[in-house]
């Protein structure tokens, strides 16, 4: 299924790039957040099936989550609100550094209870 989300990725690029006239890098950026969103979903509908087979711990489902919610935040400034592409992309990478710092915070408690 990732495979073929890539595929369809490039060929969104393309036809955003030379059928509507979007210029390469703002194709390019377009394309590369919904890949990235594409990839996250599929990596969070994998985490919410370990946690309901009972594999792993509720608390790990946050990462993805938290990953997700950057995502759609930076999406959000850069094509809502127009933010330019530098200050949306630090406005992500503040956000993904803090998620990292929850979800490291989280999992080691989770490892702890859960004896792993």
């Amino acid at each position: 299924m990732a495979s073929a989300a890539q595929i369809v990725v490039m060929v969104a690029l393309f036809v955003l790039w030379r059928e509507r006239g979007m210029g390469f890098l703002k194709a390019f950026e377009t394309c590369l957040v919904i890949g990235v969103a594409l990839y996250l979903v599929l990596f969070g509908a994998a985490a919410i099936i370990l946690v309901v087979s009972r594999l792993e711990p509720v608390a790990l489902l946050v990462g993805p989550a938290i990953r997700l919610v950057s995502l759609i935040i930076y999406a959000t400034l850069r094509f809502g609100q127009n933010v330019h592409w530098f200050k949306s992309l630090l406005i992500l990478f503040v956000l993904y550094v803090v998620a990292w710092f929850m979800v490291r915070r989280i999992e080691r408690h989770a490892r702890r209870r859960f004896g792993w």
